[in-house]
């Protein structure tokens, strides 16, 4: 049950609101005697404004140097300034004071409880949206998005190990198989014993998996025949998973993983902004950060996977390329949602000015602002997986190059080794075979005439074994010449004794 000092509070409050809504709809009070105001409603003299720093929309440029104060600048900055220029001819002057934001006529930004605060304070305020951003944007590099996608090629290949071990045991046990069907016929195209009949039946199943077949092992029984036509069959299925798995790792690195969704994301942002908010909203992990330049350090450093932030806060802060590597940065996800920034009008000071100044409430209820971005801002590349993805084999890859240049060496090196040795065992045997020139008289010594005779018995000796060879085959020939004739001889005499 409600209490009644609970419903006291609550009528309260909405006794204060609607009070605040009449008093900001009714006419605007009649300040002339304290504030001089030419016949446009335009304040002689200064308006009071309360901004803090929130870039790129407020900054202040530091005035250390030269020891004077630093002065405001930024994109609602110079807005209302040129607002005011413009529509009030420089009568009205914008002076910046932190002190008490209650006695301030103009305060940017205001954030959503500063405006409940300001609503239910004893001073009437009026808003406007300033600037509206259309949403978030995922900063990341490029360099750590391939790197994570080569990083889940390997993986996926890792954990794909079961396909490759299904298909070894598959093909062994077809091999085994084969052999002992084939064991009964004597097939001479696999060995009888076990290990070498298995190690055939396997070279037998794996060519005929993949097709190739080269025909030199077939199986010549019915039973084993059979087999083959069964083993071809669950082979092409088998090569089809394996091909299908390894295309399925190998295209990891297209499929943009890290920008489908920030579930789960461990990413930077601002602290006490609103990209903080969106985020935990999001399901994504953040971690706040007090300055742009530490979340820029973290994702470098790799601590987070991307930066969270205002499309124009992000276009603001990497603006100056060259300092933060520009052609490494992607926006690789977009978050669309309108982000209102407001600013506060003291109705008692400024009420005239907007009820009888139309062309500054026309500016404040349209704000024009575009320029002003662009003077402050640089969009920054949308991610594209076509063209940013680097693959594992890609032309663009530095690994790519390495491997291609150590395989080009090892296969450049074999050529080089296989050459030598070549012509070393050329000149090895142009050495051995090469007979010892004649010396003269005078030249030649004992062993000399030792060697060449050596040489020549030598040559000699090897001319002796060729025609014994040349010998022993004639001689074979006629053994078997002589023993068909006797087998004929015998045959013929059996025949003889049969007709006798």
């Amino acid at each position: 049950m409600t209490s009644v000092p609970r419903i006291v509070s609550i009528f309260s409050i909405f006794i204060m609101a609607m009070t605040t809504y009449v008093l900001a709809d009714s006419e605007c009070p009649d300040d002339s005697n304290t504030t001089p105001r030419d016949s446009a409603g335009c304040p002689i003299g200064d308006i009071t404004v309360a901004m803090f720093l929130s870039p790129p929309y407020l900054l202040e440029k530091d005035g250390s140097d030269n020891g004077t104060q630093g002065y405001p600048y930024g994109i609602v900055f110079d807005y209302i300034v040129d607002t005011l220029f413009g529509c009030c001819h420089g009568k009205t002057e914008l002076v910046t004071t932190n002190d008490d934001i209650l006695k301030s006529d103009i305060i940017f930004p205001v954030s959503e409880s500063d405006e409940t605060n300001l609503t239910f304070s004893n001073v009437s305020y009026t808003f406007y949206d300033i600037v509206k951003v259309d949403g978030f944007v995922l900063i990341g590099l490029i360099d750590q998005y391939n790197a994570k996608a080569r990083g889940l090629v390997l993986r996926s290949l890792y954990d794909s190990w079961p396909i490759f071990a299904l298909t070894f045991l598959l093909t062994g046990i077809a091999g085994i198989f084969i052999w002992a069907l084939e064991y009964y016929v004597k097939n001479e195209e696999f060995s009888l014993s076990f290990t070498r009949g298995s190690y055939d039946g396997f070279w037998w199943a794996f060519i005929s998996m993949t097709t190739v077949g080269y025909g030199d092992k077939s199986p010549r029984s019915f039973f084993g025949r059979l087999f083959g036509v069964f083993w071809i069959l669950i082979g092409l299925v088998v090569i089809t998973m394996f091909t299908a798995t390894v295309t399925s790792a190998l295209t990891h690195s297209s499929s943009p993983d890290f920008i489908n969704a920030l579930e789960g994301l461990k990413v930077a942002v601002l602290n006490g902004s609103f990209a903080e908010a969106e985020a935990t909203y999001l399901g994504a992990i953040s971690s706040p950060y007090p300055e742009f330049e530490d979340m820029h350090a973290a994702m470098v450093k790799e601590e987070v996977e991307g930066l969270f932030m205002e499309r124009l806060q992000a276009y603001y802060f990497y603006k100056d390329k060259n300092v933060y590597d520009g052609d490494n940065l992607r926006v690789f996800h977009t978050v669309p949602t309108k982000i209102s920034h407001k600013m506060a009008f003291k109705q008692d000071t400024t009420c005239q000015l907007i009820e009888n100044n139309y062309c500054f409430k026309r500016r404040l209820e349209n704000p024009l602002i575009s320029s002003y971005v662009r003077n402050y801002t640089t969009p920054l590349k949308a991610f594209n997986p076509s063209v940013d993805t680097v693959g594992l084999l890609s032309g663009n890859s530095k690994g790519t190059s390495t491997l291609l240049l150590s395989l080009m060496g090892v296969f450049f090196g074999l050529c080089v080794l296989g050459v030598s040795v070549e012509l070393f065992l050329w000149k090895s045997a142009r050495r051995c075979t090469k007979p010892v020139p004649f010396q003269t008289k005078r030249e030649r010594t004992p062993s000399d005439v030792n060697s060449f005779h050596l040489n020549t018995v030598l040559l000699q000796l090897r001319g002796f074994e060729e025609n014994l060879e040349k010998l022993s085959n004639q001689i074979q020939t006629m053994k078997e010449n002589l023993t068909g004739a006797t087998r004929k001889t015998t045959q013929e005499n059996v025949k003889l004794t049969e007709f006798n």
